[in-house]
């Protein structure tokens, strides 16, 4: 019987994983980040906005953000750990979501002056 060779892999990363974020375990977060980190800049790098996102940060900020979102969903509870395609999926979400919200951030409000911000409104009246 031939065994996949991605097995132990998956299985090392969800156990690492599992140590850190119901342990508190550091070492075994620093082992996983440092495993999936060059998957992380190869997913921002063909991301259509990185290159617009890295002049208002660096790269690693990026990849720091969604696995620090990814940490505190699964500390939470907030993300299910069973499979690493599953958390996969979850990290590579969570660096869109960095880049589209700094970009998005970064461009401020879109046709709207700084005098319509201080004037008051009221909605209901407007068409």
């Amino acid at each position: 019987m031939r065994q996949n060779v991605s097995e132990p892999l998956e299985i090392s990363c969800l156990e690492l994983l599992h140590r850190a974020s119901t342990q508190g375990d550091l070492q075994a977060w620093a082992a996983f980040q440092q495993g999936l980190e060059e998957t992380v800049l190869i997913w921002h790098h063909d991301h259509p906005g990185s290159e617009a996102a890295c002049h208002i940060h660096g790269e690693r900020h990026f990849v720091s953000l969604a696995f620090e979102w990814l940490r505190q969903a699964a500390v939470q509870g907030h993300v299910s750990c069973e499979t690493l395609s599953g958390v996969l999926l979850f990290l590579h979400i969570s660096l869109k979501g960095a880049i589209l919200e700094t970009l998005w951030v970064s461009s401020g409000p879109r046709g709207v002056s700084s005098a319509q911000l201080d004037e008051p409104t009221n909605c209901a009246t407007r068409g």
